[in-house]
């Protein structure tokens, strides 16, 4: 189980990466698929969100009658669906961020965004470069770098070397496994047409404790580093 603290820099990454309400059981369902589900179950989040409720970070909205919110399917193999595949979402409160949000934020930016690069949440991110707070205290990026044209080509060819160096390595298949993984997110951000630089370098990061694998993952550290 992760710590309470850490949780709750999570749950407020998730109420960034979206500007809609949303209710409890829709944060649980999101929080699940972004991070490790096994790290925290439902109750330690339903407490999580009461003290934010109570801190003003976040604001409840009672729903006078239950509804449907929407149902979730999560269907990764073939065949007919299953139960066990679907969740109703039910309505019996709605949350919202809360007076707070931005205070919390601005103490721990560093923290919401390291979590929120690890879960994948791009809007949470694009959130916390327009509050008022300079990106580079909490990604450590290199002032003034830029992922133009020329750079994200570099890049990519690092990135692509090292998932041949990993992929050669004589390591252990859980350490090869992560820094794999953590490759291909790398490969796929910076990929994109209009790429997170803060992203992308919070995944390096990640990357340079494997640094000892490949001489790709060392050129990259260097490449933003002299940038």
């Amino acid at each position: 189980m992760i710590d309470d603290q850490t949780l709750a820099d999570r749950l407020v990454a998730l109420f960034l990466n979206t500007a809609d309400v949303q209710s409890q059981a829709s944060i649980i369902v999101k929080y699940e698929r972004s991070f490790d589900r096994s790290e925290a179950d439902k109750k330690q989040i339903g407490r999580i969100i009461h003290n934010m409720i109570k801190d003003g970070i976040v604001v409840e909205h009672d729903v006078e009658n239950d509804t449907l919110d929407g149902v979730i399917i999560d269907h990764s193999e073939h065949g007919q669906l299953d139960n066990k595949d679907i969740t109703f979402l039910s309505v019996d409160d709605i949350l919202a961020i809360g007076p707070e949000m931005v205070n919390y934020t601005r103490a721990r930016a560093s923290q919401v965004a390291e979590q929120a690069i690890s879960g994948g949440l791009q809007g949470a991110i694009k959130s916390l470069k327009n509050l008022p707070i300079d990106s580079n205290l909490w990604t450590g990026m290199p002032v003034g770098f830029k992922l133009d044209a020329k750079t994200k080509a570099q890049v990519v060819s690092l990135l692509y070397r090292a998932e041949r160096e990993i992929s050669a390595a004589t390591v252990n298949n859980r350490e090869a496994s992560q820094a794999k993984a953590l490759v291909a997110a790398a490969l796929i951000l910076t990929e994109a047409p209009e790429p997170e630089s803060e992203i992308v370098w919070g995944l390096l990061q990640k990357l340079s404790v494997f640094v000892t694998l490949s001489q790709g993952i060392e050129g990259l550290i260097k490449l933003f580093k002299a940038s």
